[in-house]
């Protein structure tokens, strides 16, 4: 409960709240919970949010960063996390989705997030995390992601472009009220069809919110689909957005404004921004695990070693004498380079692998 003395204003907008007196002052007692806190927030009073008293962080000791972030994003109905690599979001934001389901503010998240972290990242920090919630990876076949998502989950996890292949299902789900989008700035052109398509399914969601440690990675003008997909109505045309943040030296060359960061920031507001080097009370090494598809050459070249440990290509011969060795150049296969007997470096081709380094 909060305690505030007596206003009508306050009595006015939460009727639910309970009267009190303490020595013939009169008080009110408000319910701690998200829509009064909200309330009170909007009127001028300083009220902490309810995750700060009320959740116990799945008994576990979050750092800082995580704490301030999840507090943001539970008060939030709209929101962006800007922090940088390393700084522990990703968890940050499952924190505050699982509060926000603990206390029955919503029921289903969706995360949209790059391919390479759908199981590595969501999957297995949930799994780690969280065992009292279920979640399910979209991926595969039209006919598995239906599958999958017709079971009953608390998390559905999906890569940006495999929204398409399961939009018309996914924008039936009213009853997944939370959209997280990781890595918001694959949005920064909204012009696109993946645009196009996150914008409707985002429509009358509960909450929605965009995370990523580099909103602006070439130009300005790289958030105005990211602000636009988030809070459509604070920018208009990508022309004026352009003319208010970059300076046209020629008619192909702009170049930003100095104050053109500032300004960018302002709009992708409320947001949260930690460093790396702001995080003292996080580990000095932190992992990162992704997943790539291997390329043609790759699987060939693994598959054939598996089974008859040589191959011959265009002359050049990759061997294996033993099991060690074996071992050896599978590795150097899914790395995507491999030595031939010859030592000279065969490439692969990795370019699933070179794209997410």
């Amino acid at each position: 409960m909060i305690l505030l003395r007596w206003t009508d204003k306050v009595a006015n907008i939460i009727p639910h709240a309970r009267e009190a007196a303490v020595k013939g002052v009169k008080l009110l007692l408000v319910p701690h919970k998200f829509e009064e806190t909200r309330l009170l927030r909007n009127m001028g009073y300083s009220v902490p949010a309810p995750v700060v008293s009320q959740y116990d962080w799945v008994h576990a000791t979050p750092f800082d960063s995580q704490r301030v972030t999840a507090e943001m994003l539970t008060m939030c109905k709209r929101a962006y996390v800007l922090s940088g690599m390393g700084t522990g979001k990703t968890l940050a934001s499952l924190f505050a989705a699982d509060f926000l389901i603990q206390t029955g503010v919503i029921k289903k998240v969706l995360v949209v997030a790059p391919l390479s972290t759908l199981s590595p990242t969501w999957m297995n920090e949930i799994f780690l995390r969280f065992r009292h919630r279920r979640a399910v990876v979209l991926h595969g076949t039209r006919t598995r992601r239906l599958a999958r998502l017709a079971e009953d989950a608390d998390f559905y996890i999906i890569n940006h472009d495999g929204i398409a292949t399961i939009f018309d299902e996914l924008q039936a789900r009213r009853d997944i009220d939370l959209v997280i989008l990781d890595e918001l700035a694959v949005y920064r052109g909204a012009n696109t069809d993946r645009w196009k398509r996150t914008r409707l399914l985002l429509e009358g969601r509960r909450f929605v919110w965009g995370m990523t440690g580099a909103p602006i990675p070439n130009a300005p003008t790289d958030a105005y689909g990211q602000i636009r997909l988030l809070h459509p109505h604070r920018v208009r045309s990508f022309r004026q957005f352009q003319s208010d943040t970059m300076i046209q030296r020629s008619q192909f060359t702009w170049t930003p404004k100095r104050n053109a960061s500032e300004y960018v920031h302002d709009l992708m507001k409320p947001s949260v921004r930690f460093k790396l080097s702001d995080c003292v009370d996080i580990p000095e090494t932190t992992y990162s695990t992704r997943e790539v598809v291997q390329s043609r050459q790759q699987v060939k070249f693994y598959d054939t070693l598996m089974d008859k440990l040589a191959i011959d290509w265009h002359g050049h011969e990759v061997t294996a004498v033993n099991e060690g060795v074996k071992l050896g150049k599978l590795l150097q296969i899914a790395g995507g380079w491999v030595y031939t007997a010859e030592k000279k470096v065969l490439d692969l081709s990795p370019t699933a692998r070179l794209r997410e380094l």
